[in-house]
């Protein structure tokens, strides 16, 4: 059984997604009707997802969906009146795993929820990779940098530049791109 947290701006629907989850057999561990709310309820009660039922994603949802997003990252379906592109993106943007436009159905639900866990996913291993190269590239710009002081401290060649700095950072047993930072550091003083 999944355990959704509900979010209701108390629009004209509201009530109807309560009793759409209710009939598709999920959990409600809690409903908010404050976008501030959101981070900490969230925070609190560990839902599965967040189904959100909006007249129209207002800049104040938007925002909270973004914070809560960045600090406890879940799938959040938007059910909305407003089907406009630039809501559309907009909410997208903030977080929205699933943007569903006039209707909320019982017999939808599980289906949409489905449908908007996967996609979570999906784009969780994709941001999840993609901070990683960014890491990795980031550490290499600065293994880069501390090599071309080496190079010119030592007057080594490149690559026995590369060659002592691996053999430091194995001697004091910690990473390349740590040691390449403390090397910056001591050669100018400079904040990496």
């Amino acid at each position: 059984m999944l355990r959704v947290l509900l979010f209701d701006d108390g629009t004209s629907t509201a009530g109807a997604l309560r009793v759409a989850v209710c009939e598709a057999g999920c959990e409600i561990v809690g409903e908010i009707t404050s976008p501030w709310a959101l981070a900490d309820a969230v925070q609190k009660l560990q839902p599965d997802a967040v189904l959100m039922d909006v007249d129209s994603p207002s800049r104040d949802v938007l925002e909270q969906i973004c914070v809560s997003s960045r600090d406890e990252p879940r799938p959040i379906v938007m059910f909305t009146a407003d089907g406009s592109d630039t809501a559309i993106e907009a909410a997208l943007s903030a977080g929205v795993s699933a943007y569903i436009v006039d209707g909320i159905a019982a017999a939808r639900i599980n289906a949409i929820l489905q449908v908007a866990i996967t996609r979570f996913r999906v784009d969780r291993r994709m941001r999840d990779k993609l901070d990683s190269t960014e890491q990795r590239l980031a550490e290499r710009k600065l293994v880069d940098r501390a090599k071309a002081l080496v190079m010119q401290h030592e007057k080594l060649d490149e690559n026995a530049a590369y060659h002592a700095m691996r053999k430091a950072a194995m001697a004091r047993g910690v990473k390349l791109g740590e040691l390449a930072k403390e090397i910056i550091r001591i050669a100018g003083g400079q904040h990496v």
